[in-house]
């Protein structure tokens, strides 16, 4: 296994300074009691909670399952005989996902997402970023280019198994790091909308003469990669010194 992705993702993980990673980290247990239950029992599911779990002020994880709510509302019905299906325990994972059909927007980032939540130690996410952030920090499975679904997802299971491993956290804690990766590789496209407060910030008197002010510590320490030329945060340095992860 490539030591270049891993020793990046133990440094973001013991560095504890992106504030949204942590608190998603630590709403684990909540959301998984919350919801757990209802997703293993998906025959007694109802629509109002299925339809909490879209947002993220409630499963505190993911800010996009929500984007095809009205689709996945209006084929509710075919939605939880889907997730029936894809909890019977007793067929192989890879068979339960090949045979889900075309459900309008039940994606893959949205049924992993529920297989963690319904069972936090078996199956972890597979999403757009987490594709992005394996593929980026060289931890993507090989799989054929004519695999199907259900088998990509087997592969990649079985690797965020190894990884989470490697870095003796969780699924749900490995699929906040690999946002919390992408965050860091692409700061302009990852991020957390606030609610602006519409109070506006009180006028400040302009001096009369510059005064000296002390200088604002920086953030997290950077260096510009040898091959790149970019600046990056120290921890996306890699084995090969002077270079970025991204170039390694």
């Amino acid at each position: 296994m490539p030591t270049n992705g891993l020793a990046y993702l133990k440094r973001l993980l013991r560095s504890g300074q992106h504030n949204d990673v942590n608190q998603i980290i630590r709403d684990q247990q909540m959301v998984v009691d919350r919801f757990g239950p209802a997703f293993r029992d998906p025959d007694g599911l109802d629509e109002a909670t299925f339809t909490q779990f879209l947002h993220f002020e409630h499963n505190r994880h993911w800010w996009n399952l929500r984007r095809d709510e009205a689709q996945l509302i209006r084929h509710f019905e075919a939605v939880r005989a889907t997730l029936s299906e894809l909890m019977d325990e007793a067929r192989p994972i890879g068979d339960r996902i090949d045979s889900i059909g075309d459900l309008p927007g039940f994606t893959p980032d949205l049924y992993t997402a529920i297989l963690l939540v319904a069972h936090p130690e078996t199956y972890g996410v597979r999403s757009g970023i987490s594709d992005s952030a394996m593929q980026r920090l060289g931890l993507w499975p090989d799989v054929a280019n004519d695999a199907s679904d259900g088998e990509i997802y087997e592969a990649v299971n079985e690797m965020l198994h190894l990884v989470a491993s490697e870095l003796e956290t969780d699924l749900w804690t490995l699929d906040a790091l690999w946002w919390g990766a992408e965050k860091e590789h692409d700061p302009t496209r990852h991020f957390v909308r606030r609610t602006r407060t519409s109070t506006p910030a009180p006028r400040r008197s302009r001096p009369s003469a510059p005064s000296a002010r002390p200088k604002k510590k920086s953030g997290p320490e950077t260096f510009i990669c040898q091959n790149c030329f970019a600046t990056k945060s120290v921890r996306l340095s890699s084995d090969k010194p002077g270079w970025c992860i991204d170039c390694a």
